[in-house]
């Protein structure tokens, strides 16, 4: 909320540029998909917990921006940390201009989130994830802990500090099982496993131990994402989706088919393995979770398609 007041600021700020999302010239797309016709649809600013993410193309809008967040750090009392800032400058056709900030070109954090130029997780980001999975869990291994707590301290302590990568980014299958292989070590210990592991995925009332199932986790973000994307609740992102999720998912929503775009499908794209999972989940008549009470995707999840009863 302190930073909405800078963020408006930039927005309508003419002098600071911004990015056009994808189909935005076509008015009809852009009303079906966020019902309204004059929304405006230019991005100029992204912004996660204190970090401000905004574009510039030259020096002239590297100086305008600066000058902006100094208003802002002398009208708050805020301050500006020149030091951490960094321009991730992505082109293939021209170089840089000489601006002021630090420019990187391989990758950088973006809200959060490390990514290279592609917009994948960077192969040593991933070593080091894996690497302090391990640290943490060596930590706890010394701790004399039943199963079920040992189920609790992954799901809570180990995995829940990766959501919010493993949702917003596609991490390979082969990392997948190599951290899930940590998790079910440190659940076991030093005792011989007597129990099916797809037992012990399931929910606690249904006799498991509510092992997290880091694919079926992944996979569920993936289809929450989907079923929002096919719902008619007006999101700016569904614009960048758009093209790669009308061939998979335009059976269960017309709309999402349009000869304006160009409909794509590539393996390597977020949204492609989002609508790949969507459409296997609507195929197999799962639904969207109607109120509070149900259970969630993930549960459905596993009950469908991995958990065997004791």
């Amino acid at each position: 909320m302190c930073l909405e007041p800078l963020l408006n600021l930039i927005r309508k700020n003419p002098r600071i540029p911004g990015v056009l999302v994808p189909g935005s010239q076509y008015r009809s797309i852009v009303n079906t998909i966020l019902q309204n016709d004059d929304t405006n649809i230019k991005i100029k600013t992204l912004a996660y917990a204190d970090d401000v993410i905004t574009f510039v193309f030259n020096t002239n809008d590297e100086f305008e921006t600066y000058e902006l967040f100094k208003k802002y750090s002398y009208a708050s009392g805020g301050k500006t940390n020149d030091t951490k800032t960094v321009i991730f400058w992505i082109s293939d056709l021209s170089d840089p201009p000489s601006f002021n900030a630090k420019i990187e070109r391989e990758k950088c954090t973006f809200l959060g989130i490390p990514m290279n130029a592609q917009g994948q997780l960077p192969q040593e980001e991933i070593d080091k994830m894996v690497n302090n999975i391990k640290k943490e869990i060596g930590l706890w291994s010394s701790i004399r802990l039943s199963l079920c707590e040992r189920a609790s301290i992954l799901k809570c302590f180990i995995i829940s500090r990766l959501v919010y990568w493993f949702s917003s980014m596609l991490i390979n299958k082969n990392v997948i099982e190599s951290i899930q292989k940590i998790c079910s070590s440190f659940f076991w210990g030093r005792i011989h496993p007597f129990i099916k592991f797809q037992t012990c995925v399931g929910r606690k009332e249904d006799g498991g131990f509510g092992l997290i199932h880091l694919e079926s986790m992944i996979i569920s973000y993936r289809i929450k994402c989907g079923l929002t994307i096919i719902s008619t609740t007006p999101k700016i992102w569904k614009l960048f989706a758009l093209p790669y999720v009308g061939l998979h998912l335009y059976k269960y929503s017309p709309w999402l088919w349009t000869n304006l775009i160009p409909h794509l499908h590539d393996e390597k794209h977020f949204f492609n393995d989002v609508a790949i999972h969507t459409a296997k989940w609507l195929k197999r008549g799962g639904d969207v979770i109607n109120n509070g009470n149900d259970k969630s995707i993930y549960w459905k999840f596993i009950n469908l398609n991995i958990y065997q009863p004791p």
